[in-house]
């Protein structure tokens, strides 16, 4: 037995048997590292068409050429047009009446108040089942939809439910009030309008006994009640002169220039209007005076307004600029407030979305690896923004003799920290 093993031990170990082993363990070997070297698997993107908006966002305040309407302090103010309402020259706007300071006689001009409003919601309501009625609603319905959407496409989930909230309602409104049912609600609208109505006069008779003034349109344009104290400030020839320490003194104060109890509201002729936006230095140098910008604010319905640069206020070494824009023309929804928040597009960039990982080389050489017939080709790459995760790079121009050797729409590109080259074999 010993003997055998010997012979067995003298075999394994002859110079030809081991060089044997040694050749056949260093080939499998070389094998397997050779072919994963030339074929690795690794991770890739398709390089898809991609655009982003860079925004700057915060608050910012309104300014436009406003004319203050008066009358004798103190006393009852009864509006005749709706806030904002547009009014042609002469339109009465408002009455105001001095009434003594007495309890009852407040008490009367408050039920005037509520009747007016009643009246103002039921005419409407009156308007949406009256003529046409189911239609009439239908167009309401049509009108929050489109509002709805409008508000999804931008990402304002709270102003989709709103609107969501309301073309459901009136649906369900067409569902309850269909046909005869439609007729019924019309005619006690109508009824109780009646009443109010002569509820109003009794109440305007009364009135009569006190002196009134009568507050007109000064011109073509817009009424807006009430003052906020800014009409000598904000106007289109101060807007002109606003330098930055009276803007940010104005309003971090949070004081009004004036505060005139005999205001009865504001009129606004001027179709231009403008929207001061406080800033960085460093934010305002990516702006361009006499440029338009695309200006989203919060009120306006997901709509966006295109409005012009017309100045960058600065000074000295203060880190701080005002941003001064206008336009002529409002958004969909606007309020009559003269604070807003906004959203300014800066810049909009649109290319090749690709993994930042996948970027590669230097400022003037920069490029990816892309998956070609199975084998890595390199593709050169200009990135207009990087977001850290993913890049934009600059799309083809069209022109074949300039696009030649860059990165196009749909290549398979690869993302990796391994070493490639040209034609490296890809699983």
């Amino acid at each position: 037995m010993k003997k055998k093993i010997g012979k067995i031990v003298k075999i394994i170990f002859r110079p030809a048997v081991i060089w044997t082993f040694l050749g056949v363990f260093f080939t499998v070997y070389m094998t397997v590292h050779m072919v994963k070297d030339f074929a690795p698997t690794l991770a890739t993107s398709p390089a898809i068409a991609y655009s982003e908006n860079v925004t700057l966002n915060g608050e910012g305040y309104i300014f436009r050429k406003e004319t203050l309407l008066t009358a004798e302090p103190g006393g009852y103010t009864d509006y005749k047009v709706k806030n904002g309402a547009y009014a042609k020259a002469g339109t009465e706007l408002a009455v105001r009446y001095s009434i003594p300071d007495d309890e009852e006689v407040k008490k009367l001009c408050e039920r005037l108040d509520e009747v007016n409003l009643r009246i103002e919601f039921l005419s409407e309501n009156s308007l949406r089942l009256g003529s046409g009625g189911i239609s009439d609603t239908l167009d309401s319905v049509k009108n929050d939809y489109t509002a709805y959407t409008a508000a999804l496409a931008v990402g304002d989930t709270s102003g989709a439910m709103k609107y969501a909230g309301s073309f459901a309602g009136r649906l369900f409104t067409l569902s309850e009030n269909s046909g005869r049912e439609v007729d019924a609600a019309l005619e006690k609208t109508k009824k109780e309008i009646i009443e109010l109505t002569e509820e109003r006069q009794e109440i305007y008779a009364l009135l009569s006994g006190y002196p009134s003034t009568s507050i007109t349109a000064p011109t073509t344009g817009n009424f807006f009640r009430g003052s906020d104290g800014l009409e000598y400030t904000f106007t289109t020839v101060d807007s002109e002169e606003l330098t930055l320490g009276a803007y940010f003194e104005l309003f971090e104060s949070g004081k009004p220039s004036s505060d005139d109890s005999s205001s009865v509201g504001r009129f606004i002729g001027d179709t231009t209007w403008y929207f001061a936006f406080p800033t960085t230095m460093s934010e305002a140098a990516r702006f361009s005076t006499g440029s338009t910008y695309d200006v989203s604010f919060d009120a306006s319905r997901g709509s966006t307004l295109g409005m012009t640069l017309e100045r960058i206020v600065s000074e000295g070494t203060d880190t701080r600029a005002l941003l001064i824009f206008s336009s002529e023309a409002l958004p969909e929804g606007f309020g009559v407030g003269r604070r807003r928040s906004a959203s300014i597009t800066v810049r909009r960039y649109s290319g090749y979305r690709v993994p930042s990982a996948a970027v590669s080389g230097g400022e003037n050489d920069r490029g990816v690896w892309i998956l070609s017939s199975g084998a890595a080709s390199r593709r050169s790459v200009k990135v207009l923004l990087d977001r850290g995760n993913y890049c934009i790079v600059e799309p083809l121009t069209g022109d074949a003799e300039l696009d030649y050797g860059r990165l196009k729409q749909n290549d398979i590109v690869i993302v990796t920290d391994e070493r490639l080259y040209e034609g490296k074999l890809i699983n």
